[in-house]
């Protein structure tokens, strides 16, 4: 980047991008993160692990996976989640599965006072930082594909998933053809998957931009009520399902915002499901059936996003665009503004910065005249 823009929606995707840097998990989190994921994961395939006795794998998936996860807002931690699969017909219940886990990480000393079960998985706590979902899951007899059965306590049965497919199926949405083509152009019996190094903001496609920017306001908007914020598969499902292949994340975020608020008026203003696309049996959602009211905070929540996001489109002044982003983004926005100006103010010295039309924008009582921007291009190394 070298610091020279054609308009203000291509300094306003500039912004966003850096915003998006400043909400990755630090180097430190990320590093710690991997190291607790190989940890729990050596442990859980190592002898004496009932994972280990049959044919099994583990891996990461949510947003570690995909790459959408966004560094803590204020007090709130970051999830690691994990899936322990066995791939190998079993006999034993739904439950048994998930006390299975339980007792093989209460049998070492370093995890079990993290321990805490819940209806689906079992959550490793570590204070002040993160927590680590452990998924339990058997492979799905009947429909294959990546699909598997998870225990539900409530029902005393499986429900069904399928994170790899979830995965794969994300990806493919945000690398599309197009942007795929413009990438190529430059870029034992447990089987132990390791966590994917952290993706650089600037091999990102737009979708996953979008959707770290989601997630950063709804977790701005929800803090003093984090309970009633949609989750993040939902999020990242809506916006993978309604993603029309835009290529710039300005765009992005005006169509996804509108064709969801669009879905959920075609709804009739009632919850609608949220299906996992690789496992139809998986509603993300059901949360939304069992509370109503919570699909309309969703709702209120979009709408007051999408004005905000109109205001920043048509925001007059830098200075302004700063007090929005910063409003709808938090400090990572100012964090952002600080290092466009200091690459504006060395293209400035190099008298590299062109004529735009329309008029310039103002940075530190100066006007800016951006000339033409460079190419949409992506280094994707992964």
């Amino acid at each position: 980047m070298n610091g020279i823009f054609a308009s203000y929606s291509d300094q306003l995707n500039d912004l966003l991008q850096r915003i998006c840097h400043n909400l990755q998990l630090s180097s430190a989190q990320h590093a710690e993160a991997k190291k607790c994921y190989t940890g729990v994961a050596d442990w859980l395939a190592a002898p004496g692990s009932p994972f280990e006795a049959v044919d099994s794998q583990i891996y990461p998936q949510g947003s570690l996976q995909i790459g959408t996860t966004v560094r803590p807002n204020g007090r709130q931690e970051f999830d690691l989640d994990i899936v322990c699969q066995v791939d190998e017909p079993v006999t034993v219940q739904p439950v048994e599965l998930l006390d299975g886990l339980e007792k093989r990480l209460r049998a070492n000393g370093n995890y079990s006072p993290l321990v805490e079960r819940k209806n689906r998985c079992i959550r490793l706590q570590y204070a002040k930082q993160f927590h680590m979902d452990i998924l339990p899951c058997v492979t799905d007899p009947v429909q294959g594909n990546g699909c598997v059965l998870a225990p539900d306590c409530k029902t005393g049965g499986w429900s069904p998933s399928n994170p790899k497919g979830f995965a794969a199926w994300f990806e493919g949405k945000a690398w599309t053809p197009q942007l795929t083509a413009m990438n190529e152009a430059v870029m034992a019996k447990v089987e132990v998957e390791p966590m994917p190094d952290a993706e650089p903001v600037g091999i990102k496609p737009p979708l996953k931009l979008a959707v770290q920017l989601l997630k950063r306001n709804r977790d701005i908007y929800f803090e003093k009520k984090p309970e009633r914020a949609p989750i993040s598969v939902v999020l990242t499902t809506l916006a993978g399902e309604l993603y029309d292949g835009s290529l710039d994340t300005a765009t992005t975020l005006d169509n996804l915002v509108t064709a969801a608020l669009g879905k959920a008026a075609t709804s009739g203003g009632m919850p609608f499901k949220v299906e996992n696309p690789t496992n139809k049996k998986e509603n993300f959602a059901e949360r939304w059936e069992e509370d109503p009211s919570l699909f309309h905070d969703f709702q209120t929540w979009a709408r007051d996003f999408q004005r905000t996001w109109a205001q920043i489109r048509t925001a007059k002044s830098l200075p302004e665009t700063l007090a929005l982003l910063k409003q709808a983004f938090g400090e990572p926005a100012e964090t952002a503004f600080t290092e466009q100006a200091e690459v504006v103010r060395k293209a400035q010295g190099r008298g590299a910065l062109g004529t735009v039309l329309g008029g310039g924008l103002e940075i530190a009582s100066q006007t800016v005249h951006p000339s033409p921007r460079h190419s949409f291009h992506l280094d994707r190394t992964k």
